[in-house]
């Protein structure tokens, strides 16, 4: 069972005013034994005007979870077919959501009979892979949907397949072309030639093997960034128009294939309008300009995209449990000892040409695209 003790950081002022749970009321002997540890060493330095960790609450879930988010004051955790909310100033249990699996086919308040006869396997969430809270909503990723549900209601708004192609009428990928050794050499943020093509919308669309394994909202709650395992990056502006029944996923979204659709995506970031994505073949930074995502007509998406070239070792990329970005960093699990130095620039030239081969699947995967090229600075837009 999925227990989570939550030990939250406070400077003094902030702790002095708010009284902590009673843990003889909730934990195990072994935990209590814990935060009595971690709140006798918070104090020892009690004197210093720095902020302390200081154990707060034990939290238990009625049912085994597989997933959790914290986005304070809400710390959410999702299970196989419902999703808990809790406060964690107070401790309490503030929303459970139930019937997830179901989504849709459940919006009507049908027998569960009815319900279960009406569904395919395909229909399911699926297992569970991550979880989003926000004011408004919680977000899952399911191995077949990207799921929305209100927190208003607590019921299902939106659901975007992870199996079916396309998901945006524009495709952005990553260009073969190789820089020169000056662009790349000593440089923290080496930036990408970006390919745009218009994607024709089939009648029916293709089914692909593929799934939502991360996903986050912008601060400002108007745009939502996909990621899913085959390294693709679904961004949505303005989504909430999406909940109109007279507007299409599709026609808010673009979608970026960062790298090899054969090599994994690892972990996902979105902060101050930049998404940053790590997957097997680099870390990225991409940063849309939100004013051409919501213009109308058929003008191409203008996105920058950074990738990090120090950071290209494909053992320690595989590796990356965290990544967290903020205005003028850039945060993530590493092995120090692949990085480059400066007396072995060698290693860093095999990384860079290793990372440039593995865009000759990226370009296999979209030449079903009938399309000519045409170049525009550091993009290349195809009609």
């Amino acid at each position: 069972m999925f227990v989570p003790m939550l030990i939250v950081s406070m400077v003094k002022v902030l702790s002095s005013s708010i009284t902590s749970m009673d843990p003889k009321k909730s934990g195990d002997t072994f935990q209590i034994g814990m935060m009595k540890k971690l709140q006798q060493h918070g104090t020892e330095s009690i004197e210093s005007a720095r902020g302390h960790f200081r154990p707060w609450a034990i939290l238990r879930s009625p049912l085994t979870t597989r997933a959790f988010r914290f986005s304070y004051p809400t710390l959410g955790a999702a299970g196989w077919d419902c999703i808990f909310l809790w406060d964690v100033r107070t401790g309490t249990l503030i929303q459970t959501i139930e019937q997830i699996q179901s989504g849709e086919h459940n919006n009507g308040g049908g027998a569960q009979d009815q319900v279960a006869a009406a569904m395919t396997a395909l229909d399911l969430l699926g297992d569970i892979n991550y979880i989003e809270v926000s004011e408004k909503y919680v977000i899952l990723c399911g191995s077949h949907f990207l799921r929305l549900f209100s927190r208003a209601t607590g019921r299902f708004v939106l659901d975007i397949c992870s199996w079916k192609h396309p998901l945006s009428m524009w495709h952005l990928s990553l260009s073969p072309n190789r820089p020169t050794r000056e662009a790349w050499n000593g440089a923290s943020l080496v930036s990408q030639e970006v390919v745009c093509r218009r994607v024709p919308m089939p009648e029916s669309p293709e089914v692909v093997i593929d799934e939502f394994i991360a996903v986050h909202i912008s601060s400002c709650g108007s745009h939502l960034a996909g990621l899913m395992l085959s390294s693709r990056l679904i961004i949505i502006h303005d989504f909430e128009r999406a909940l109109q029944p007279d507007v299409k996923v599709v026609d808010l979204s673009i979608e970026i294939q960062l790298g090899s659709p054969c090599l994994s995506s690892r972990y996902l970031a979105f902060e101050n309008g930049r998404i940053s994505v790590v997957t097997k073949t680099g870390v990225y930074i991409i940063q849309p300009d939100w004013l051409s995502l919501s213009a109308e007509g058929d003008s191409p998406p203008k996105v920058s995209i950074y990738r990090v070239p120090v950071l290209g070792d494909t053992s320690c990329l595989g590796a990356v449990s965290c990544l967290q970005v903020t205005d003028t960093g850039l945060f993530l699990n590493w092995d120090t000892d692949f990085l480059p130095t400066e007396d072995n620039d060698g290693a860093l030239e095999l990384m860079n040409n290793a990372f440039y081969n593995t865009l000759s699947d990226q370009r296999r995967s979209a030449s079903e695209f009938a399309s000519c090229e045409y170049t525009v600075g550091v993009n290349v837009f195809i009609s």
